[in-house]
């Protein structure tokens, strides 16, 4: 990490989502369990409700992000998710309760 940048205490995961998309709301649901991990911020942008953030890339729903990286479209398990956030943590340094 570059000198100067604040090391992050925390892997934020930001979920592009529609009202309309069944596969959105299935993810969602499969997330939800996850989404009170230590460490990790899981938000949604809703593409019915909110703006696209200035990082995201087309329209395509779901989309998943870590940070302000594309890392998948569509549903997964949430297992793999959980293994990239984890991979991040360490990238960044951090423990696993952090």
């Amino acid at each position: 990490m570059p000198a100067g940048k604040p090391v992050p205490s925390t892997v934020t995961v930001t979920l592009i989502i529609r009202d309309d998309c069944e596969a959105c709301a299935v993810l969602v649901k499969d997330l939800e369990p996850s989404s009170s991990g230590a460490g990790v911020i899981i938000k949604q942008v809703n593409l019915t409700t909110d703006d696209l953030p200035a990082f995201a890339q087309g329209v395509i729903v779901p989309a998943t992000y870590i940070g302000n990286n594309l890392w998948r479209y569509g549903v997964y398990p949430v297992r793999r998710l959980m293994e990239r956030i984890q991979v991040e943590r360490e990238r960044f340094g951090l423990s696993a309760d952090s």
